[in-house]
């Protein structure tokens, strides 16, 4: 065996054991020529594990081309599925559309293969779910298992089952769909999963921990994640991704420097997801407006520059600003603006029950607070329940009604404290 094709076997050997770093660098030496259309994926993949952004664009799209020219259909249609994910998360909606679209036109022509699963999971089930369709969601994730037994891959089931379970989240059957989302979880580790679909699954998983508010599970499957990261060559967007939530945990401990210390790692450390890029610039916020530090604002500035709506946390910096009024029409627009969602108008309702009663608006503190015992009446989880227990106890004392208010707001604490 020559020296050139030496080199490619120690890539192969190297990818397949999952040192990004010891693939890329001799990938990187190696003849282009040498390169299957494997190869080239191989390659891609390490560079994605690495934050090596535009070179992972680069051997995408090379690695399609070699994957057609061999007419490997469906080894090509997954690749441009991850394209598509790859400039979506970049924030590059049109280019990634169309990766998406094409994908989607090859997989028709196809016969039952792993890219269609995905394409399940990007064009029917995160679009329903984000349109407030969980029924729809659901279908389509069911469809997603169905197809992964009849192809044996078990990855597509058990993503099927994490997308059927947030679906069932959002319908408000919390405990069944909490149910799905452990089981996927548990399942996970012994199930051989490539680290790109174990990263996914993870990070689906927490993030509806946290939009939903369980932080017992939140925190919980964290701490899974974050070992499981560092078993890893290389952390990829993953590491960044799982940062955003450390950061949101410690925010919520109460942790405000080690909270700004995660969020502020990942504004450096990930270039391909600029939604957490957006969402760390809004926990930097926070952290600064709750030690009182002026730059705050910009902060949220950045957050909103990126696409996230840096509500209700420019709201409550206004508040603590002096500038009471605005900072109750600020948060009514965002409540307004948020739509019908209860678990996106959660968070905004909890601000708007502190400002407008330090507003004297009684009444529409005391709407909030009732609204967030609705939601938490329906979720049923650890941080809604304590969320809204501390609401209710802010009016009642409010209201002058100190006796009832008292084991209102100790409820409160207790449940926060757990």
């Amino acid at each position: 065996m020559n020296e050139a094709a030496d080199i490619v076997t120690l890539a192969r050997q190297a990818h397949g054991d999952h040192d990004w770093v010891t693939a890329a660098a001799r990938f990187d030496v190696a003849e282009r020529e040498q390169l299957t259309a494997d190869d080239l994926a191989a390659y891609a993949d390490s560079l994605w594990w690495l934050g090596r952004a535009e070179d992972n664009l680069r051997l995408e799209a090379a690695a399609f081309e070699a994957f057609m020219d061999a007419s490997r259909h469906g080894e090509a249609a997954w690749t441009a599925v991850r394209l598509g994910l790859f400039h979506l998360g970049r924030g590059d909606v049109p280019v990634g559309t169309g990766w998406i679209r094409r994908a989607g036109r090859l997989g028709q022509e196809l016969p039952e293969c792993p890219a269609q699963g995905l394409l399940l999971q990007v064009t029917e089930v995160e679009p329903s779910l984000q349109a407030g369709r969980p029924t729809a969601a659901v279908d389509a994730a069911r469809r997603m298992q169905d197809l992964g037994r009849r192809i044996a891959e078990p990855w597509l089931m058990l993503l099927g089952l994490n997308c059927e379970g947030r679906a069932l989240i959002r319908a408000g059957q919390v405990v069944d769909g909490m149910a799905l989302l452990d089981e996927a979880m548990i399942t996970a580790p012994g199930s051989d999963l490539a680290p790109f679909m174990a990263g996914s699954l993870y990070c689906h998983t927490i993030a509806a921990c946290h939009e939903v508010g369980d932080l017992h599970r939140m925190t919980r499957w964290t701490d899974l994640t974050e070992h499981w990261l560092s078993t890893l060559a290389g952390m990829g967007v993953f590491g960044g991704l799982c940062a955003v939530h450390r950061a949101q945990l410690h925010l919520l401990h109460g942790s405000w420097k080690d909270a700004e210390m995660s969020a502020s790692k990942v504004l450096t450390d990930v270039t391909m997801r600029v939604d957490y890029v957006a969402e760390a610039w809004y926990l930097v916020g926070e952290t600064r407006r709750l030690r009182g530090d002026p730059t705050a604002a910009q902060a949220y500035g950045e957050a909103h520059a990126r696409g996230r709506d840096p509500q209700p946390g420019r709201a409550l910096l206004q508040l603590s600003g002096g500038d009471t009024t605005g900072a109750a029409t600020t948060v009514r627009t965002a409540v307004t603006a948020v739509g019908d969602d209860p678990l996106r108008r959660a968070p905004l309702c909890a601000a708007a029950v502190e400002i407008e009663l330090a507003a004297g608006r009684l009444d529409d503190a005391r709407a909030a607070a009732a609204e967030l015992v609705e939601t938490a009446t329906t979720y049923a989880t650890s941080g809604l329940e304590a969320m809204a227990t501390a609401a209710r106890g802010a009016v009642l004392l409010a209201e002058g009604n100190a006796q009832a208010a008292l084991p209102v707001l100790r409820d409160a604490c207790r449940r926060w404290q757990e």
